[in-house]
C-alpha cells in the first residue's frame, strides 16, 4: 500500500540517477516530490545545511544522488563531494527525516581489485578520490542517522547505463555514442575484462521498492552478471547494424575482472528481475534515435 503522506526530496535532480528518479515519480503522481540541483541549492555552501534543513521534515524521504560537478582540479571535486555529504548530514541533524537513501558506488572497494564475488561484506579499500569521497559520504550519513535512530539505505551501484546519460564513462553508453557518431570505439587491451552493468530503469525500480518499504542497510546494485567490453561492442553491432571495429589501446593496468554477489538485494526485493542487457541497449539506441 502506497504511503501518500511521504514527501520525496531528490538531491542531484539533473544528474543521470537523480533525473531518472524525479521523472519517474513525477509521472506516477503518487507523492509530493521536489528536486534540487546546484543552481537551486548549493550544497557546498557554508549555509547549505540550514538551507536544506528548511526543506526537510519527518515525513521526508531524502534521496541523495548529488555530487560535485566535474572540473579540471580533481582535489577541488573531492573537497566539494565531501562538503556536500557533510552538509546533508548536518541538515538531517537539524531537521530529522523519515528515511534516507544514499547512492554511493562500488568504487568504495577499489577500482583495480580483482574479485568475482564482491558482496556487502567485502572489505572496502577505495583507491581513487571518487571512491574515498563515496566512502566518506557513507560514514557521514551513518553518523548522522544513527544518532537520531533514522533509517538509512546505502546503495553501491555498479556502472549504470541507459537513456539520459550525459557523462559517457568508458562502457556501454560511450561505445554506443561513438558507434552512432562514426567515431572509433576504443578499448584497452583485448577488451576481455568483465564488469556488471545495470540499466537505469532497473535502478529506479529498486529505488521505488526501498522507498516504499523500510529496509535500511547497505546493498550492492547490480545484476550479478558480468560481461566483457568486447561483448558490449558485439551487442551494439547487432543493434545498430554497423560494422564496428574496436581500436585497441595499450593496456597499462593489469586486467581486472569483477562480479557482484547481489543475493542480499534479491532477498530484500523478492521477485526482482532485470532487463536483459541486449534489451537495455536496444532501448537506449531507440531513445537516442528519437
Amino acid at each position: 500500500m502506497i504511503d501518500r503522506t511521504m514527501k520525496l526530496v531528490v538531491l542531484g535532480k539533473t544528474g543521470f540517477i537523480g533525473k531518472a528518479i524525479l521523472d519517474h515519480y513525477q509521472a506516477l503522481e503518487t507523492h509530493e516530490i521536489r528536486g534540487f540541483n546546484s543552481s537551486k541549492l548549493d550544497l557546498t555552501s557554508p549555509k547549505a545545511a540550514n538551507d536544506l534543513a528548511g526543506i526537510l521534515d519527518d515525513q521526508t524521504v531524502l534521496l541523495i544522488a548529488a555530487r560535485a560537478g566535474k572540473n579540471s582540479d580533481p582535489l577541488k571535486t573531492f573537497q566539494q563531494d565531501i562538503a556536500i555529504t557533510n552538509n546533508i548530514a548536518r541538515a538531517i541533524a537539524i531537521s530529522p527525516v523519515k528515511k534516507c537513501v544514499y547512492f554511493s558506488s562500488i568504487a568504495v572497494y577499489g577500482e583495480a581489485v580483482e574479485n568475482t564475488n564482491i558482496s556487502e561484506e567485502t572489505e572496502t579499500a577505495p583507491t581513487s578520490l571518487y571512491g574515498i569521497s563515496r566512502m566518506a559520504g557513507e560514514f557521514a550519513l551513518k553518523s548522522a542517522t544513527e544518532k537520531l535512530g533514522l533509517a538509512l539505505t546505502i546503495f553501491r551501484p555498479c556502472m549504470i547505463y541507459g537513456p539520459g546519460d550525459r557523462v559517457f564513462p568508458y562502457g556501454p553508453d560511450l561505445f554506443l555514442k561513438c558507434a552512432l557518431e562514426e567515431a572509433p570505439v576504443k578499448i584497452f587491451g583485448e577488451g576481455t575484462e568483465m564488469r556488471d552493468y545495470l540499466y537505469i530503469q532497473d535502478l529506479v525500480k529498486v529505488t521505488e521498492h526501498f522507498v516504499q518499504n523500510d529496509q535500511p542497510g547497505t546493498f550492492l546494485l547490480g545484476t550479478g552478471e558480468s560481461r566483457s567490453f568486447l561483448n558490449i561492442i558485439e551487442c551494439i553491432k547487432e543493434i545498430t547494424q554497423k560494422n564496428i571495429k574496436p581500436e585497441k589501446i595499450k593496456q597499462t593496468q593489469p586486467k581486472i575482472n569483477q562480479k557482484l554477489n547481489v543475493s542480499k538485494l534479491i532477498n530484500a526485493f523478492p521477485g526482482l528481475s532485470f532487463i536483459p542487457f541486449s534489451e537495455g541497449m536496444r532501448k537506449t539506441f531507440e531513445h537516442v534515435k528519437i
